[in-house]
């Protein structure tokens, strides 16, 4: 087994500048949030909170834990393991926001409107499950002393380099880590299928309300529903990543070294990939919602204005002190 114990120099640039990428797009995104989303009623607390969690989860993955993986072996050289909570949490936070745009169209039309203590339950249970999901994912990983014995009896050649690295994570494929792998998949079906029939019937509800409202405030309500809906697709990016490791990870006896080497360069695309996750879902929210597109743009078209009159003020005083 070969382990690359060398840090990937154009992976550790990658985030750097996408993270600074994010930050700089996810603040210009929380300002359109609070100021530019006064019509969004209550619903934009809960947009608010999601961009948050995406800005924190990019912030804490490209600047505090830059994970480099270890392969053939579930471990990497990082520093620390809260991107877990955020991850979830994030995606539990964008289920809310689907929960409160599906109940703001079903109290228009007095259908398939949910009790809020069912409402309560619901977010009282994703909570719950992001406390499980931190706590199972601590157990499963191993102690510096366990880790360091791990290594002397599994990997004696790699003694040496593993005790340089001041922080790395190993985690055996025992019972809690395959307890985690079938919850994960039973999660993943379950919000699948939640997803699903939510925005089924959302859309079918927007196609019965477009009578009874406004257009403008139609339009409103269709434009939040498809910039969700689009922030769903890129959400699912986290996704990537951690099944592609499982699987390579799985299949990488059958193959040989060379090919090893390729699925550790597909790893670490993979982690890439994922790192782009808060940067996309920003630029989405902007693209697919029409108040903050307009306002970016008349952003853009004063700066331009401005920048014109000054060519046309500078060219008439130069004539003028010509003349």
């Amino acid at each position: 087994m070969n382990i690359d114990f060398s840090t990937p120099t154009w992976l550790v640039f990658h985030y750097h500048f996408v993270g600074t990428c994010s930050f700089i797009l996810n603040s210009v995104v929380l300002y359109l949030v609070v100021f530019v989303s006064s019509k969004l009623d209550n619903f934009r607390y809960y947009l608010l909170c999601f961009q948050i969690l995406c800005m924190l989860t990019d912030f804490y993955l490209t600047f505090l834990l830059q994970p480099i993986p270890l392969f053939p072996i579930i471990a990497g050289f990082c520093t620390g393991g809260i991107i877990i909570l955020l991850m979830v949490s994030m995606m539990e936070c964008l289920t809310l926001c689907f929960v409160r745009k599906h109940q703001g169209i079903a109290q228009i039309m007095h259908r398939h409107v949910i009790n809020p203590i069912i409402i309560f339950l619901i977010t009282l249970s994703t909570a719950s499950g992001t406390i499980l999901s931190l706590v199972t994912f601590m157990l499963s990983g191993l102690g510096r002393d366990q880790q360091i014995e791990f290594v002397r009896e599994n990997y004696p050649f790699y003694y040496t380099e593993f005790s340089s690295l001041l922080n790395f994570a190993i985690y055996e494929f025992n019972f809690i880590f395959k307890l985690i792998a079938v919850g994960c998949f039973i999660a993943v079906t379950l919000f699948a299928i939640f997803f699903s029939f939510l925005i089924i019937d959302i859309f079918t509800l927007l196609a019965e309300v477009r009578r009874k409202i406004s257009a403008k405030n139609f339009q409103r309500h269709q434009a939040a529903v498809i910039s969700l809906v689009a922030q769903l697709a890129t959400s699912s990016m986290c996704l990537l990543p951690p099944v592609g490791l499982v699987i390579a990870i799985i299949s990488h006896y059958e193959h040989s070294q060379s090919k090893l080497s390729l699925k550790q360069i597909v790893v670490r695309i993979l982690l890439a990939i994922f790192a782009l996750h808060s940067t996309v879902n920003a630029s989405v929210l902007i693209l697919t919602t029409p108040s903050y597109r307009g306002y970016i743009k008349r952003i853009f078209i004063r700066k331009r204005t401005r920048s014109t009159d000054s060519v046309w003020v500078s060219a008439g005083v130069h004539s003028m002190v010509k003349n």
